[in-house]
């Protein structure tokens, strides 16, 4: 890196010229950011409760303003009573990386010598990726599929090519005709299809779903990160943060947030997604462990077919893996989720599930992936 150029941490001074340069990197606009992007940026990596001095965001700097950005912030946890510094990295972006083309790479260099003992990433595309293995960092495998399990196959085909096609929503009523037919006629659930979910899916009679508000979800994440080997350690203002942006991804929809009870009232696990009716609906998270996941699962799917999804969209994890093969979901890689740390020990332990990771611990919880600012 020449003089001319150099990384170094975030300041509140640089807010304004990230938020343009996210607007015009990761949202592909040229527009003037919307303030409340900048207000959010600046929460989020300078002042509020994920953001650490000690593990700092990082800019790109050459002699014509701030051309590169990393995200980071701070989640710590707990492992045996040891305090595990923790620091998830995200929106990496470069502009004009002509002019040094190793950029990007220098910039994931300089979070990855960072003064964490973990670091992690679930959005990590090919480009980061590759760059991720060369710096010595690991791919959390089964953290690292998207989930689809297609509801109504006519209206996902139909919303599919309404996003290269103009005037595809024509076809609609032929597409519902086509769903009612193949629904009605998975009326078993030994009948069930990839392709389809038979009507009269149902959760278990001796179940029950309660929907909840995003302040009593915040219990049902303490509880359910709590009982992982590796802990999340939350702050009060952390879970204040997590519930105020789950209400903030309009790109995706509705909030919903489900919690699966037994009838004698014991949890057994929760949803949350976003949905719009005639399109897929976006899960953000599922707590449930191995032995509840498959019914959560269920009840999950269940509820969003009733809105009127065409098909539901998730993030694997070790709890979900076998439960989604099981309901034929469809699994693909749209972007990683890795680690890199100096404990290998604890990297393993991470890497066969011992901590809770993707969702509502690392990136997508928050309003830079599904939000509009608006």
């Amino acid at each position: 890196m020449t003089n001319a150029a150099h990384i170094r941490p975030l300041a509140a001074a640089d807010i304004a010229a990230v938020a343009h340069l996210f607007q015009r990197q990761l949202r592909r606009s040229q527009r003037v950011p919307p303030p409340a992007l900048s207000r959010y940026l600046e929460q989020l990596f300078v002042s509020g409760p994920f953001a650490s001095a000690a593990m700092p965001s990082l800019v790109y700097e050459r002699e014509t303003g701030i051309a590169g950005f990393i995200g980071v912030t701070s989640q710590p946890m707990q492992v045996e009573g040891r305090d595990l510094k923790v620091a998830v990295c995200g929106a990496l972006m470069v502009e004009g990386y002509q002019a040094d083309p190793m950029a990007g790479a220098r910039l994931l260099k300089a979070f990855l010598s960072g003064e964490q003992d973990i670091a992690l990433s679930e959005t990590a595309g090919d480009a980061t990726l590759t760059m991720w293995r060369q710096l010595g960092g690991e791919v959390l495998s089964r953290h690292s599929l998207d989930w689809l399990r297609i509801v109504r196959p006519g209206g996902f085909a139909v919303e599919t090519l309404e996003r290269r096609v103009p005037g595809a929503r024509l076809v609609s009523p032929l597409a519902h005709l086509a769903d009612r037919i193949m629904r009605g006629s998975s009326a078993r659930r030994s009948d069930l299809r990839w392709a389809s979910l038979p009507d009269d899916l149902k959760t278990a009679a001796n179940l029950d779903v309660e929907i909840i508000s995003p302040d009593q979800y915040l219990d049902e994440v303490r509880q359910f990160t709590d009982g992982f080997a590796i802990r999340r350690q939350w702050s009060e203002p952390a879970l204040a943060q997590l519930g105020e942006d789950l209400a903030h991804k309009s790109e995706h929809g509705q909030l919903r947030i489900g919690l699966l009870r037994a009838k004698g009232g014991r949890r057994l696990g929760s949803f949350v997604y976003y949905w719009r009716k005639g399109a897929t609906a976006r899960v953000l998270d599922v707590l449930a462990r191995p032995a509840q996941a498959g019914m959560v699962i269920d009840a999950l799917l269940g509820d969003a077919a009733r809105l009127g999804a065409v098909a539901v969209r998730g993030r694997t994890s070790p709890a979900l893996f076998d439960a989604l093969l099981e309901r034929r979901c469809l699994m693909f890689r749209h972007g990683a989720s890795v680690i890199s740390g100096r404990d290998k020990a604890v990297v393993d332990r991470f890497k066969q599930g011992d901590a809770a990771f993707n969702g509502v611990v690392g990136e997508r919880w928050s309003r830079l992936l599904g939000d509009d600012f608006a």
